[in-house]
């Protein structure tokens, strides 16, 4: 079973390329938000079957703390998390 890491590199950022060949902005997108998920090893490290609740909470806990910065909008979290549903979804399929 791939990390998920492993699989947005192998699998699923290929899939967004081939499939929104021309539609730039939704690339980007999908981009940026593997690139949010990755920043936290303990769910980018983790097998796809393992992936739970708790680390999904633990993900956005982490989104939520931003040193000397403004918080996150609640809209911008629950993107990540919707690519990681899109991720998952597909890794199904």
């Amino acid at each position: 079973m791939p990390t998920l890491k492993e699989f947005a590199e192998a699998d699923f950022l290929p899939f967004v390329r081939s499939t929104s060949k021309e539609k730039p902005n939704t690339v980007r997108f999908y981009e940026n938000c593997v690139q949010n998920l990755k920043k936290y090893p303990k769910l980018s490290n983790l097998p796809l079957d393992a992936i739970a609740a708790d680390i999904v909470a633990g993900y956005i806990a982490h989104r939520q703390e931003r040193r000397d910065k403004k918080p996150l909008k609640v809209s911008t979290i629950n993107r990540d998390l919707a690519t990681l549903r899109r991720m998952l979804r597909l890794a199904q399929e």
